[in-house]
Parts: C-alpha cells; sequence; structure tokens
C-alpha cells in the first residue's frame, strides 16, 4: 500500500512538472488580452474610446512574443480596430479556437522531442501565442517562436465571408486545416531558431531558409507538408525552376515567398518548395549518418547568398554551375537609359517643382517599383511629392519632386523588374541643385 501511495504521489509530482514546464515554455496570456479589448471595443462606436480599450487591455500588457509580432509584421493599433469592425462573423466565429492554444502544449512538446531526436543540438526556444493582423500563421524571431493565432488556429468550419477576394489568403488557408497543423508548424519554425539569422538576402537564399525549416519538419514529424505549394510543386517542377531560375538572384520575392501575389501559376510561396527540393536532394544523396545531413542544412549560413550558391553547387541542383546562372542574370537585368530633366550626378540641377522621367532600356512589369534611401539617409532624400507612374510604353517612368536650392537629394531605385521578372541593379540618383 505505502509503495502504491508512494508511486501514485511521484506520477502527480512528474505531472506537477511537467505542467509547470509547459506553462513556461509556451504563452497564451496575449489571447486572454486581446478578447478582453475586444468585448469593450465593440460595446461602443466612439474610435477615442476603442483606441482606449486597445491600449488599456491589450497594447500595454503586451507579452514579448506579443510586441515581437507588433514589431517584425509592423501590426499597428489602427489595423487591430479596422479589423474588428471589418470582420465581426468571423471573429465570433474563431474566438473559441484562439483559447484551444491553451492546450496544445502537449502537442507542440511531443513535435520538438521529435525534432530534438533528428538535430540533439536543438536549443531552447518560446512560444507565444498571439493574435497578429492577418499578417502570418507563425514566424520566428531570435530564440521566440510567435504563432499568428487568428491566422493559424483556422478550420474549415470558420466564418471568412467577410474576406473578399480571399484578403490575407484567409479563405484558402482555412481550407487547409491549419489548426491540425500546429505540431508540424511549431517544428518548422523551431528550425528558423536555430538556424544562421537570415539577413534579406537575395530568392535562393530565403528560399533555402524556408524550404530547409519545411523539410527538416517532414523528417522529424514523420509527416508530409500540407502546404499547397508543395503537391503543386512537384506536379510543375521543371515549368516552376525554369522561371526560378530566372530570378532567384532578385532581392525582392514576390510571389515566391510570403505574398499572395498574383503569378502564372496560381499558387503561392513556389520557393518554399525550390528550398525543400535542394534540401531533400543534398539529404537522399548523403552518405553515413542522416542525423549529420539535417545538421548541415539547419547550419548553414544563411546570411551569406555566397555561402547558400556554393552549397547548391555541391548539390549539383541545377544543370549550370552558379557562376554561370548568375553570370546569365547579370547579362539580363533591365538598365536606366537616360534621366530628365536633369542628368545623374549633376551639380547644378534646377530647384522649384520638377517632373522627373525616367527610361528605362525595356519595358517593365508595372506592378514592381522601390524608392529608397542613399547613402546620406533622410536628411537628402529626393522626396517625391506625386507618383504618375508608367506612361503607355512601360519603359517611362513619371513623378513630381520640389527641389530646394543649393543642396544635394539622392534616392535609390530598387525592386523595379522586366516582364521577365529580373530586377534592375540598384540605382543611386544623386543630384545637386543650384
Amino acid at each position: 500500500m505505502k509503495i502504491k501511495t508512494l508511486l501514485l504521489a511521484l506520477i502527480s509530482l512528474c505531472v506537477s512538472c511537467k505542467s509547470e514546464k509547459n506553462e513556461k515554455f509556451i504563452s497564451t496570456t496575449d489571447i486572454d488580452n486581446y478578447w478582453k479589448a475586444y468585448d469593450k471595443i465593440t460595446t461602443t462606436t466612439d474610435s477615442v474610446l476603442q483606441r482606449k480599450y486597445l491600449e488599456e487591455e491589450f497594447i500595454s500588457k503586451a507579452s514579448l512574443g506579443q510586441k515581437t509580432m507588433f514589431r517584425v509584421r509592423n501590426c499597428t493599433p489602427e489595423e487591430y480596430l479596422e479589423n474588428i469592425k471589418k470582420y465581426p462573423k468571423y471573429w465570433n466565429s474563431v474566438r473559441e479556437n484562439t483559447f484551444k492554444s491553451k492546450s496544445l502544449a502537449p502537442e507542440i512538446n511531443a513535435g520538438l522531442e521529435k525534432l530534438k531526436l533528428s538535430y540533439p543540438d536543438l536549443k531552447d526556444a518560446k512560444v507565444y501565442f498571439t493574435i497578429g493582423a492577418f499578417k502570418t500563421g507563425g514566424t520566428a524571431v531570435d530564440s521566440l517562436v510567435v504563432f499568428g493565432t487568428e491566422k493559424q488556429l483556422l478550420d474549415p468550419t470558420i466564418n471568412t465571408s467577410e474576406f473578399i477576394n480571399n484578403a490575407f489568403g484567409m479563405t484558402s488557408f482555412s481550407k487547409t486545416d491549419p489548426i491540425k497543423n500546429v505540431g508540424f508548424t511549431a517544428v518548422h519554425e523551431f528550425v528558423h531558431t536555430q538556424q544562421k539569422s537570415f539577413m534579406g538576402g537575395n530568392l535562393l537564399s530565403a528560399s533555402m531558409y524556408e524550404g530547409v525549416a519545411e523539410f527538416v519538419a517532414e523528417k522529424s514529424y514523420g509527416e508530409l507538408s500540407k502546404e499547397a505549394c508543395m503537391t503543386y510543386g512537384k506536379n510543375n517542377k521543371d515549368k516552376i525552376l525554369e522561371v526560378f531560375k530566372r530570378e532567384m538572384f532578385n532581392t525582392s520575392y514576390s510571389y515566391w515567398l510570403w505574398s499572395s501575389m498574383p503569378n502564372q501559376f496560381n499558387h503561392r510561396d513556389l520557393g518554399y518548395f525550390v528550398g525543400h527540393s535542394i534540401a531533400e536532394k543534398f539529404y537522399s544523396e548523403f552518405q553515413g549518418d542522416k542525423n549529420l545531413a539535417i545538421k548541415k542544412l539547419i547550419e548553414l549560413d544563411y546570411s551569406s547568398d555566397e555561402a547558400i550558391m556554393k552549397f547548391v553547387d555541391e548539390v549539383k541542383f541545377f544543370e549550370e554551375p552558379m557562376h554561370k546562372l548568375k553570370q546569365t542574370y547579370e547579362e539580363s537585368r533591365p538598365t536606366i537609359a537616360s534621366i530628365e530633366p536633369f542628368k545623374n550626378l549633376s551639380k547644378d540641377a534646377d530647384s522649384g517643382k520638377q517632373l522627373v522621367k525616367i527610361q528605362f532600356s525595356e519595358e517593365m512589369d508595372v506592378r514592381f517599383r522601390g524608392f529608397e534611401y542613399g547613402p546620406l539617409g533622410a536628411d537628402n532624400v529626393l522626396f517625391i511629392s506625386k507618383f504618375i507612374g508608367f506612361e503607355e510604353d512601360k519603359k517611362t517612368l513619371s513623378f513630381e519632386v520640389e527641389l530646394e536650392p543649393n543642396k544635394r537629394f539622392q534616392v535609390l531605385l530598387t525592386k523595379f523588374r522586366n516582364k521577365s521578372g529580373v530586377e534592375i541593379a540598384p540605382y543611386l540618383i544623386d543630384i545637386t541643385t543650384k
């Protein structure tokens, strides 16, 4: 009897310890805070009061994970209030699901135990269930895994009828039943916390960063990815790789990653598939302990485009060597043919209101553009007072600027791309007025 009593006590102690560990490991406080704010916000139409309730009940009480969501996904108070106003049917139907985050610790822990078997060097990270602004189901930042609960905990019963034209990808995403995929997603995001920081390199590096996380999650979790891009990718691999090769050195990712932008494939996130395919080829041909293959994949230097190119060469994923593909890319980049009414690097440009016309070397895809600060920063930026856009020839871009006298102005043109999807090299406009 004493032995039985002692055994029961030990079991109780173990359960208690595990529960405490899970509570420290997973945070769901932001879910409670959000709904307290929501319930107050929906009692009034006074916008000042609504903003006050959001700040008091949700924003000011935000956990580290929620603050990270605000920062990395640029979630603003205005977006939260607008989303509450626009999607009442959705919020009413998803509420119960968001609270299910409190019971997901066992599923997540089981996935991480599997990952640790494949990658024994796994470092600790903390999971936060937060409310975002429909911008991500899950993301990883440093040692944090942050779920956007309002998106990750969807299922096909959630009312997404208010999201016109599949806004934020909510309708299509809900059909994949992502609430049943939390454990797998947690493993994917945990892989990101182990990888060297991705510093925003080219499309190839970004695709490897995501594709490796998806591949390692598959191998560790013992399930195939449920992402639609994987099924489509396997059935259309040659066609996808033909286009990817042309664009893989771009520094913007358009529809390849993290975007529902319309594209010729009618599928998003195909960069995941390409990165996954490279990882799969490396793993399948690796001789020896497969855990060493997992280790190498996780510990690649994702901050270095050159290191990723070298790895892809070693895998022999493309028929041509990477340096040759890069050379072809550079030769195919569109250029700036001319600028009016001043020449670049002019030291005596006229001041006042000016209509600037930039002539590209070929027809451009009018959906893409980028204007960034030059080396002199915000104080010397060539500020665009009115953006007019491309003319009918799709080669000529027009915008208005206001130029002060006796001052140097800069703006860096980026992300403009031709109809084949190839970007211009960053081009610095640098002028000084009389």
